[in-house]
């Protein structure tokens, strides 16, 4: 064998024992899977000197450096020289420089948007690190808004909410509404927003329960005003049309007979509609009507109970004034030459009879 290869053979076992850095202290591994560096050397810059075991009394007598304690969640990992007699460490602890605490591993079970508070509830699971069984209260996270879609004259605003995951990710929230819509803007005959809706306001337009017009059995009046011809004899619930200038269905007004009595109430169904005013009263044929004046007749007033005495045949004169638009929701056309208008109003005239 060549004779310097055998020199080194020989020297370098020495040189090894001979520089500090190199003489690493095995340990009984048990959450790690590789040596540490002898704590206490490049701690204190030696070793401990002077150690008498605490259980079995040995003087100077220590054994290897190891690791006494496994790495948890919250406890990193402690080494000590242990006596070589016994294998009790020494009362020294040191943490290893290498391994601190590692922190909790909480999954993530779910990610839920609240409407209501526009924030994100993330739900945990059990820690999932070795050794730990450690819970997490669930996280509630603000959301941040985007915008989907602005505002409209009729419809409003759409956004979504986001939040951060902990892999720097957007999760989203569904598409809800914000806020109340624009409204129209209304100029020249057509909204300004550009939603091209055209305009058309009906001011002061006169509002009649259906039936006969009064123009047609008598010289009371020459407009379109319309009465109706009721049966109060029964207890029970009519419901009529509210005609609006002799053109819309606009609402109900409804009669309510019990005990003697008739309550009268009314429901404006078109929206957005302003009621300006609102009058009715009853007669006992059209003999006794001498004007259609509101302001020279008693009225009575709507949701109050009026007692009928025998005369249960009345008819019914509502007038009110109101203003709606004609892009107002739930608005119908009358049609005055329908064939179930023509027989409501023979049927109301036979009752006079």
């Amino acid at each position: 064998m060549n004779k310097k290869l055998i020199a080194w053979l020989v020297v370098l076992p020495m040189i090894l024992t001979l520089v500090p850095g190199l003489q690493n202290h095995a340990y009984a591994a048990v959450s790690t899977s590789h040596k540490l560096a002898c704590p206490f050397r490049s701690i204190y810059g030696q070793t401990p000197s002077g150690f008498v075991c605490s259980n079995c009394g040995a003087e100077n007598k220590l054994g290897n450096c190891k690791q006494v304690n496994d790495l948890t969640c919250e406890d990193p990992v402690y080494m000590s020289h242990v006596c070589a007699e016994c294998e009790t460490p020494f009362d020294k602890l040191v943490e290893s420089p290498a391994f601190q605490p590692q922190g909790h591993t909480f999954p993530v079970l779910g990610t839920s948007f609240d409407a209501a508070t526009k924030s994100f509830v993330v739900s945990y699971g059990a820690c999932q690190n070795r050794n730990c069984n450690a819970t997490k209260e669930s996280d509630v996270v603000a959301g941040k808004k985007e915008d989907v879609s602005p505002a409209t004259c009729t419809e409003p605003a759409l956004v979504k909410y986001y939040m951060w995951d902990e892999n720097y990710n957007k999760i989203y929230s569904g598409v809800v509404a914000d806020g109340e819509p624009a409204g129209h803007d209304w100029a020249d005959g057509v909204c300004q927003n550009g939603c091209g809706t055209p305009f058309r306001q009906y001011y002061g337009m006169t509002v009649s329960s259906i039936g006969p017009r009064f123009k047609d059995v008598s010289e009371l009046t020459n407009k379109w005003h319309m009465f109706s011809v009721v049966d109060l004899s029964q207890d029970g619930t009519q419901t009529l049309d509210l005609i609006a200038g002799n053109i819309h269905k606009i609402g109900t007004v409804t009669l309510t007979v019990a005990d003697g009595a008739v309550t009268v109430d009314y429901d404006l169904y078109a929206e957005p509609i302003t009621l300006k005013s609102a009058f009715f009263t009853l007669f006992s044929d059209l003999a006794a009507i001498e004007t259609l004046d509101t302001a020279a007749l008693e009225g009575y007033a709507f949701g109050e109970a009026i007692t009928l005495g025998e005369d249960t045949t009345r008819i019914l004169y509502v007038n009110m004034n109101v203003i709606y638009a004609n892009d107002a929701e739930n608005v119908t056309k009358f049609y005055e030459k329908s064939g179930a208008y023509t027989t409501l109003v023979e049927n109301m005239l036979n009752l006079m009879k």
